[in-house]
């Protein structure tokens, strides 16, 4: 078993109106060919808080810091589990300094991307991949202070799984905006998640899980008339959960999940983010010894609530296929359940992941 867990170094806060310093960077590695669990978890450190000051200026907020997380679990030979997890948690910006009578405010510190890969195989036994990345929160805006930031970013997050049963999991969410100060025009827009794929290859049993969330809009405390709530981002899948079995059970999950509005206490809410999943079954194109007997493919697209206000929800596009196909699809050559490996209890499968970082919003769980 190899462990890797990097914490990036937290920024420290500015003092008098000075500016808060920003968080750290981490990368975090675990791979290996001893043990058969690898897990590497890297968390940005958070931006300093800008420094309040009684007259003159106030501080911005430092910015979040980057996370990477990547970890491997290759070439085991053995009848039980092989796993390789993965997680990246982007720093969240500090928040903007104010002046004691509200009248003068700093930025808010931008949000530290993410990124998460994670690679298991075992030629015999059970593979397991899990990865996952969230963005980084944008700070808000200090008291009087402007727009708030964008959330941040997750750039890629990817699963690949290879054994004789395989499960692949990739889950991403875009950080939330931050929130913007009384003199500002709109709160700030949620970070995007993209590239986030996952792929199971096996040979009795393969399952590939995606999930990807755009990150959601922040409110604005000014009330001018044009003031406006951030946007949710939007998400894009498109055939983003693959696999193969050699005659065996197939399962591919993929939901996208548009951000939600920011409110507003003037003009209108932000906008909620669009979502499309598209999912197409090409299992007839492999070769006959990597088709399935029995297929499972399910896509779900969620549109992002617009905010309070006067508001728009984002628009939610159908997939090009059934909400869920199985083997009716085309005719298969016999249906069979996977058996559990030698050692294992029926029903042992591993369960999915379902913890996420404290005060992080958790994503709708996976079918």
């Amino acid at each position: 078993m190899t462990t890797r867990i990097v914490n990036g170094t937290a920024g420290i806060d500015g003092t008098d109106g000075g500016d808060g310093a920003s968080g750290g960077a981490a990368i975090a590695s675990a791979g290996g060919a001893a043990g058969t669990y690898n897990e590497a978890e890297a968390f940005g450190g958070n931006g300093g808080n800008g420094g309040d000051y009684d007259n003159g200026a106030v501080g911005t907020g430092g910015n979040g810091g980057l996370a990477k997380a990547v970890a491997a679990r290759t070439a085991e030979t053995t009848y039980y589990y092989v796993t390789a997890t993965a997680e990246a948690t982007g720093g969240n910006g500090g928040s903007g300094g104010s002046q004691a009578d509200g009248s003068k405010g700093g930025a808010g510190g931008a949000a530290g991307a993410a990124a998460a890969s994670a690679a298991a195989t075992n030629t015999l036994g059970y593979a397991v991949a899990n990865a996952t990345a969230y963005g980084g929160n944008a700070g808000a805006s200090g008291s009087g202070g402007p727009s708030g930031g964008v959330g941040g970013r997750v750039t890629s997050c990817t699963a690949m799984a290879t054994g004789a049963q395989a499960t692949a999991m990739s889950v991403s969410t875009g950080g939330d905006g931050g929130t913007g100060g009384t003199a500002s025009t709109t709160g700030g827009n949620g970070g995007a998640a993209s590239d986030t794929t996952a792929t199971a290859t096996g040979v009795s049993f393969a399952e590939a899980s995606v999930s990807q969330t755009g990150g959601e809009g922040a409110g604005v405390l000014g009330s001018k008339p044009e003031s406006a709530g951030g946007y949710g981002a939007s998400s894009t899948l498109n055939n983003a959960a693959t696999g193969t079995t050699q005659g065996g059970y197939l399962q591919l999950f993929q939901q996208a999940f548009g951000g939600s509005g920011g409110n507003s206490a003037g003009a209108k809410g932000g906008n909620g983010g669009n979502a499309v999943s598209d999912m197409a079954d090409d299992d007839a194109s492999n070769a006959a010894s990597s088709q399935s007997a029995t297929l499972t493919l399910v896509s779900t697209a969620r549109a992002g609530y617009g905010g309070s206000g006067d508001s728009s929800g984002g628009v939610r596009r159908a997939p090009r296929h059934p909400t869920s196909a199985s083997s009716a699809m085309r005719p298969r050559r016999f249906m069979r359940t996977p058996q559990p490996m030698a050692g294992l209890a029926a029903g042992s499968w591993p369960a999915k992941a379902t913890a996420h970082p404290a005060g992080r919003r958790k994503p709708p769980p996976m079918p």
